[in-house]
């Protein structure tokens, strides 16, 4: 019977070897909050990706990024994710309303943006 938490580190390494590949052809500066050494997060890999795409690099090269750049798809959702739910924290601990979060997000509801923190918590919360 296959290991339980083998398709996670199966993912893991997959994601790992697509953020090498990305992070070794990238020409991105390091951001303000980035850590010396630490690689550019999934969705600025993923943008740079894209923006490359069209300049010239030949097609192998355009292919190979393209395809790490999908395998980093959900990974970074996950960081989009995390990202929503400490703005909407942050948010919430300087004195914005439920009421103004949700007009600013777009909800219909300051309960659908209460929802929408707990659902995006319990999705980016450490198992």
């Amino acid at each position: 019977m296959p290991d339980a938490e083998e398709p996670d580190q199966l993912r893991a390494a997959t994601y790992a070897r697509a953020r090498q590949r990305l992070s070794s052809t990238s020409d991105l500066p390091p951001m303000p909050w980035q850590a010396a050494g630490v690689p550019p997060d999934d969705v600025t890999l993923i943008r740079n990706v894209l923006w490359r795409a069209n300049r010239g690099a030949d097609a192998d090269t355009v292919r190979a990024e393209l395809e790490s750049a999908l395998q980093l798809m959900d990974s970074a959702r996950a960081e989009l994710d995390a990202l929503e739910t400490g703005l909407l924290f942050v948010a919430r601990a300087e004195g914005l309303t439920w009421g103004e979060v949700a007009r600013h997000r777009g909800l219909k509801s300051p309960q659908a943006a209460q929802q929408r923190q707990d659902r995006l918590s319990t999705r980016t919360a450490l198992p």
